[in-house]
């Protein structure tokens, strides 16, 4: 994957997911394969491809506005 080129660009590979059963979302940032997950908090998960790159981010327990 070369650089972002625009803002455009940027905006097709970002999705939010949300599932209310659980009360957890997850940021899609790219549709790469994760490899690994890091535990940032306990309510923080960051999913990694092979060369570390952010593919998604599972937020557990989001408040809801």
């Amino acid at each position: 994957m070369g650089p972002v080129n625009s803002e455009n660009e940027v905006a097709r590979k970002f999705s939010v997911t949300v599932d209310d059963s659980v009360n957890a979302s997850y940021i899609t940032l790219s549709g790469a394969g994760v490899t690994r997950t890091v535990k940032v908090t306990s309510s923080c998960l960051v999913d990694l491809d092979s060369e570390d790159r952010v593919v998604g981010i599972e937020l557990l327990d989001f408040p809801r506005g």
